[in-house]
């Protein structure tokens, strides 16, 4: 896919750096009454930047107003060249929770260089095109009923331009009854801003569902005159953009007009089965002409009979995280951009370390899949990671590759897959230049398979407990959920934590009356790369009650590896020789970090 080209891109690192320079940004104050506050770098302390340093972004507050206020606190770009199809993307957030409701507008100029804003709290001078306005009934709710709680991409496609003109884009802070005595008004940020040109491919967007149906754009229901005469008037022509007349092969086409074209308008001539409407896909574009279950199967939000791409605002994906992947259907693939993607944290999977990148997911069906991004149109250095597991904080590495497996630093992984199981695909990369982090990603179908990878540890539930004796045990808890229940508080000296998470379970049978001690430890044999914790129980019911526990620590209280990172762990506990005793290991209270390898080393003393 062609990439589009950045006509504005700001990460708001330097604030101070922006308004000044030879294309600087501009803000205008004109609360009533207004106060000291102005657009300024960073809202830490009430929430960290979407991307970069915590700091790196721009936020303005309820000080840019005095008293009770109508705030009108203007935040205006550079001039630029506006035009048609040009998309505006950036990414606001207010506090969470919702303290007091926040609104803030995104407006147009074409008045060239001017920034008339006027004079009152009420006015806009130059800037009287509306593109949007977020919350403007001050809801309490989050987004898009009312202001986003969480940093949410914003996309702006800009229209009704008669010509390419200069001008400028404002965001307009902008709350009524405001200020520090207003009922209204809290704190709003922007960050990963950017205002670019259409990309001009909709090749890898899939054909209507009725083949044959591609005129009028977006297809009419019908394959009739229409379509053949789309055929016959672009006969010959190619792409990007998509030719109007390439209806065939199914389901993405070639990008050109010829015999496929005419023969599926000749075989499918009449009307087609429906109805038909636009579908929203994963990764944002709009798919026209399907059927909902045509929709269903690519993975899509069917927006209603009769719907075109034109009338719709497709929503971008924020898929940064694990949380908010978006789904990818076997046989499908989605197009994205690398550029403005952060880094979540994830475990490495076949020693291939996470770094910023976008999070898919498809579900299994018992064949061997395969995850590309080898068509990916960017000049970025890619990686794939391939995780799957009972959700975002208990993956499990499935495979990965950094190895170049196709031309262009691009990579190619497959695994067979398991029937119903969600797998979690993340691209990423460490290196990528401006403008070139779009890829596509194609996940294809192949033949069954056996034997798929397990998607936990085997011993992760407790009653699956696997058999342990004396000596060194190597141990994961990679992956795993947490069964077991919390403890009483102090009782492990655990800093006051209760709950023993991500944890897995071995059953050991005593072979001394004495002393149990198990340990990960260093100093006596053990080792963990994570803050471990141990519980020890007597045999009983799945999982078992704390009063059954005969042993626990989290932080080793007499040697060196308890008293700074990692912080292994000792557990001792009384024992008779010949009864069995569920040992747990898992780590110290929360599982979204605290989980990781290391050796067990079991010994008992008479």
């Amino acid at each position: 896919m062609a990439r589009a080209q950045t006509v504005l891109s700001q990460n708001f690192d330097n604030v101070t750096a922006m308004f000044t320079g030879g294309a600087p940004w501009v803000q205008i104050n004109r609360s009533s009454p207004a106060g000291a506050g102005v657009w300024h770098q960073g809202a830490v302390g009430s929430f960290n930047a979407h991307a970069g340093p915590a700091n790196s972004c721009i936020s303005n507050n309820f000080s840019a107003g005095s008293g009770v206020s109508t705030i009108s606190s203007w935040l205006i770009t550079p001039v630029v060249t506006l035009q048609n199809g040009q998309t505006l993307l950036f990414y606001t957030r207010t506090r969470s929770p919702v303290g007091a409701p926040d609104r803030m507008q995104v407006r147009m100029s074409l008045a060239g260089a001017s920034t008339d804003v006027g004079l009152t709290a009420t006015s806009v001078g130059v800037f009287t095109t509306l593109l949007l306005d977020i919350n403007p009934t001050y809801s309490f709710s989050g987004w898009p009923t009312g202001y986003p709680t969480s940093w949410t991409a914003i996309s702006i496609t800009l229209s009704g331009i008669p010509a390419p003109t200069s001008g400028r884009l404002a965001f307009r802070y902008f709350v009524e009854n405001g200020g520090p005595g207003g009922l209204n008004s809290d704190v709003v940020g922007i960050d990963t801003l950017t205002l670019s040109s259409a990309p001009g491919n909709n090749c890898l967007i899939p054909l209507p569902a009725c083949a044959g149906d591609v005129a009028p754009a977006g297809g009419n229901n019908a394959v009739d005159v229409n379509d053949l005469l789309a055929v016959i008037s672009t006969w010959g022509t190619s792409g990007p953009p998509r030719p109007a007349g390439d209806a065939a092969p199914p389901p993405l086409g070639n990008c050109l007009v010829d015999v496929n074209d005419l023969l599926a308008v000749i075989t499918t001539w009449g009307t087609c089965p429906g109805p038909t409407g636009a579908c929203c896909l994963g990764d944002g574009t709009c798919a026209p002409g399907q059927t909902t279950a045509s929709c269903q199967a690519l993975a899509g939000v069917y927006q209603g009979n009769a719907s075109l791409c034109s009338g719709v605002a497709c929503p971008l994906p924020n898929n940064d995280t694990c949380e908010t992947a978006t789904a990818v259907a076997v046989g499908g693939l989605a197009s994205e951009d690398l550029e403005t993607s952060t880094l979540d944290f994830a475990i490495p999977c076949n020693g291939v370390a996470v770094s910023r990148g976008r999070w898919h997911k498809v579900t299994g069906n018992g064949n061997t899949l395969t995850a590309s991004i080898c068509a990916s149109s960017g000049t970025f250095d890619g990686r794939l990671n391939v995780y799957c597991g009972t959700g975002c904080n208990y993956l499990w590495c499935v495979t990965a590759s950094d190895s170049n497996t196709c031309s262009g630093n691009k990579e190619s992984v497959s695994w067979c897959s398991r029937v119903g199981q969600v797998y979690w695909v993340l691209v990423h990369t460490t290196t990528i230049n401006p403008g070139q982090g779009l890829y596509t990603l194609q996940v294809s179908n192949g033949s069954s398979c056996t034997g798929a990878a397990p998607c936990s540890p085997p011993n992760d539930a407790c009653t699956n407990a696997l058999p342990i004796s004396n000596g060194l045990t190597s141990f994961s808890t990679v992956g795993a959920t947490t069964d077991g229940l919390p403890v009483a508080p102090g009782a492990c000296n655990d800093s006051g934590a209760t709950q023993t998470a991500a944890d897995i379970w071995f059953l050991y049978t005593a072979s001394c009356t004495g002393t149990l001690r198990v340990t990960t430890c260093s100093q006596l044999g053990g080792s963990t790369d994570y803050d471990s914790d141990i519980v020890i129980y007597s045999v009983g019911p799945c999982p078992p009650p704390d009063s059954s526990r005969v042993g626990c620590n989290d932080d080793d209280p007499t040697n060196p590896c308890g008293t700074g990172l990692p912080f292994a762990s000792t557990a001792f506990a009384p024992v008779t020789a010949g009864l069995q005793y569920r040992i747990r290991v898992g780590g110290f209270s929360d599982k979204t970090v605290d989980f990781g390898t290391g050796v067990l080393n079991v010994t008992c003393s008479p």
